[in-house]
């Protein structure tokens, strides 16, 4: 029930990315906030019921595929045609944005055969990609008519935010996974940091602050590979 409530906001986002405007966008992306927290409460509820199953592995991956992979592929190819009405460029650029739906596949295609990703990923995972594209529009409208907008809003970065978000799905780095098998801070004291200066983040800058909690992850992944290696 659970996953399924994450297909269906999935479904409903991806519905707002054709009403043609900003605003739509914004109201989409809470749809997918939405369904990441029915994502995570449903592996959540499976690991505390003890109650996995190959079905709930299936519909979980195939949600994902919607919430995460095509959804966000609309409101960045929404975002491009905005951007190319305003500066400019070849329609067909409007194209790539279905590169994320694209390797949103193939990585969980990947860790669905994968068994060594029980404990953490390999690659980015696609709801925290998924949460970050959509993120943009609210990011937009809070950089509205300021440099920072000129530049997030032009074609040419969000090309280049389409292609290395995408390689990050299938990039071969070690990545946090919020799966705890106690709650012991020295076995989880990474997951608690990440967790406290997300929440902090999201308090502060609400759904536009997915942007700077997925840079906060990859770098905190990355800190926490240095440190197991050490």
């Amino acid at each position: 029930m659970l996953t399924l409530c994450n297909l269906f906001c999935g479904c409903i986002a991806i519905s707002f990315c054709f009403n043609g405007s900003f605003n739509a966008l914004i109201t989409g992306s809470y749809f997918i906030f939405a369904a990441a927290i029915f994502d995570f409460f449903d592996g959540f509820a499976a690991r505390l019921l003890k109650a996995h199953s190959a079905i709930g592995k299936q519909l979980d991956s195939l949600a994902d595929m919607v919430t995460f992979g095509v959804a966000p592929s609309f409101f960045i190819f929404q975002l491009l045609n905005f951007a190319i009405h305003k500066n400019g460029g070849s329609n067909i650029m409007v194209y790539m944005s279905f590169l994320i739906a694209v390797f949103s596949c193939l990585r969980l295609a990947k860790f669905n055969i994968d068994e060594s990703q029980s404990t953490h990923f390999i690659g980015v995972p696609t709801p925290i990609n998924g949460m970050m594209l959509v993120a943009f529009p609210s990011l937009y409208m809070m950089f509205y008519n300021t440099p920072t907008f000129e530049l997030a809003s032009s074609p040419m970065f969000l090309l280049a935010l389409t292609v290395i978000s995408s390689l990050m799905l299938v990039a071969p780095v070690k990545m946090i996974a919020l799966k705890f098998t106690d709650f012991s801070i020295k076995n989880n004291l990474m997951r608690y940091i990440l967790i406290f200066i997300s929440l902090i983040v999201l308090m502060r800058y609400q759904v536009a602050g997915l942007t700077i909690v997925y840079l906060i992850y990859v770098g905190i992944s990355i800190i926490n590979n240095f440190i197991e290696k050490k």
